[in-house]
């Protein structure tokens, strides 16, 4: 089938996905197949996966998103029975340009903080929607705590970008560099697996050039 076109670019991601905790990855030609086996198996050795590398983040989402989703979908009355998609559409706006300082409609409560609402009813709703599903608390308090902890902090990924970006400026860096040398250590600090509210705002020099 002849050597396979751009075969460059996938190794550098092969290498980089290994790095990050995956177990394995997908090849669009088959000649890829034994590059690709040859990086992972150089990172995994004798293990099948690399399941002690957690995103504590990543996982904190899925499991509050599913967790609050589980006991929605429980409620006898809908959701959407009792907010109309405008509204939930204004509280998407709201969020997205204000994130934890947005304030959110909620039914039955009115007006109301989104961290105010997370950490008092979405929270509760998804330690219940877990535990029905027979999550062990331990886990649930692991990665539920990471959101209640972004909740009463305000801080979440997207405080940090746009402070570290705010800092650079305030520093005297024009903003396309700003933006670049945030991402680049954004990227360094995922891997420390520290949740994000725990970051804190590098100075100026810590960031480099």
């Amino acid at each position: 089938m002849g050597e396979p076109p751009g075969r460059t670019q996938p190794v550098r991601v092969d290498e980089r996905e290994a790095g990050d905790g995956f177990d394995g990855t997908w090849v669009a030609h088959p000649g890829l197949v034994p590059v690709a086996t040859e990086i992972f198996d150089s990172v995994l050795g004798d293990r099948s996966n690399q399941k002690e590398r957690q995103r504590d983040d990543v996982v904190a989402n899925a499991a509050f998103f599913y967790g609050v989703l589980w006991t929605l979908r429980s409620e006898e009355s809908p959701i959407w029975s009792r907010m109309s998609f405008r509204a939930a559409e204004d509280n998407f706006h709201r969020c997205a340009r204000w994130g934890t300082r947005a304030t959110v409609h909620w039914p039955g409560l009115g007006e109301v903080g989104v961290c105010d609402l997370v950490l008092h009813r979405l929270l509760p709703m998804a330690h219940a929607g877990l535990e029905s599903w027979g999550v062990a608390a331990e886990a649930r308090e692991r990665y539920l705590g990471v959101i209640e902890a972004r909740a009463r902090t305000g801080r979440n990924g997207a405080w940090w970008q746009a402070a570290t970006v705010r800092a650079l400026e305030a520093a005297g860096t024009d903003r396309p560099t700003a933006l670049r040398r945030m991402l680049r250590h954004y990227c360094q600090a995922m891997h420390s697996n520290e949740p994000v509210h725990t970051w804190q705002v590098p100075a100026s020099r810590v960031l480099g050039p």
